[in-house]
């Protein structure tokens, strides 16, 4: 809640609560700008909580449990997509009967240790056994990769946007930031048979 002032003006120093009102996201109402449970001082600029005591926002879980051969979606940037993309490549992963890989091609070496990151904290979030594999070369071309090994003896391995890399590569694949890659077209076009046959 947030003071107000009653009808005894600025000076009267009384005042009482109402709740936060509702904001406006390109002019349609977004609900409360902060639920009960938010902490009084938290002093972020959400417009969009997730539920009490859950680990992702309604768009997230929704992209999760899409279980669709070929999923697109179109994002703003930094809304955790990738984020969520992590979780839901470690729950896929660590099935028993997960048969392939995953290759994921992000935008440069940074950006796939941090996904490879993500999917690390979400396995010990999820007590999976899994153990970081570090850096692997992965082709006679010397590309690299940053792994992480489930007990299954499946693995998350995830690099740079190189689309060469792709190549030879069975199992499920995760283009994360497409738009921003050199050469979106070549990477799918090398990717995409990956996921068609035995993938």
């Amino acid at each position: 809640t947030i003071p107000t002032q009653k009808k005894g003006g600025a000076g009267s120093g009384r005042t009482q609560s109402r709740p936060f009102p509702a904001r406006a996201v390109n002019g349609l109402a977004s609900g409360p700008a902060r639920p009960s449970w938010v902490p009084a001082g938290f002093a972020g600029g959400c417009r969009v909580f997730p539920a009490k005591d859950s680990l992702l926002l309604p768009y997230q879980a929704k992209w999760v449990a899409d279980a669709s051969r070929l999923k697109i979606g179109e994002k703003s940037r930094q809304i955790g997509w990738s984020w969520a993309e992590a979780y839901a490549v470690d729950r896929k992963q660590s099935l028993a009967d997960a048969s392939l890989d995953h290759w994921v091609s992000s935008r440069d070496e940074i950006q796939a240790r941090l996904f490879l990151e993500d999917c690390k904290a979400f396995a010990r979030l999820l007590q999976i056994g899994a153990t970081d594999l570090g850096e692997q070369v992965i082709d006679d071309k010397g590309n690299t990769a940053y792994v992480l090994g489930f007990a299954n003896g499946r693995r998350v391995h995830s690099m740079s946007s190189n689309p060469d890399a792709q190549a030879g590569k069975r199992g499920g694949r995760t283009l994360d930031e497409f738009a921003l890659h050199k050469d979106p077209r070549k990477l799918y076009s090398i990717a995409y048979p990956g996921i068609t046959w035995g993938g």
